[in-house]
């Protein structure tokens, strides 16, 4: 299980090992997807960068009230319609669309 460590700028996932996996800026930020596959996850796009954290990481449940708080999301309320059984993939944010 990996650990997300958020601060000021973004976030970090950081590997059992103590090992960084990726880093996520927020002003860097192109594109936030959300899926469920049994758990959520949520992809990250930043230029031809790309990460995924999962509900099963350690800090998920501190990085989605963050998500809100730094981005101007389409629909605060994503993570209520993820969770539908039904629903494949809802947008999050999206920079060239203006949330």
């Amino acid at each position: 299980m990996s650990r997300i460590v958020i601060d000021s700028e973004g976030f970090a996932l950081i590997s059992d090992s103590g090992e960084p996996i990726s880093r996520v800026d927020w002003l860097d930020l192109d594109r936030v997807e959300a899926y469920n596959v049994e758990l959520i996850c949520l992809d990250f796009f930043a230029g031809d960068r790309f990460a995924t954290v999962t509900e099963d990481d350690l800090g998920f449940e501190d990085l989605v009230p963050q998500l809100i708080a730094n981005l101007d999301l389409e629909d605060p309320n994503w993570f209520n319609v993820i969770q539908r059984p039904g629903e494949s993939r809802v947008l999050v944010y999206d920079r060239e669309a203006g949330y």
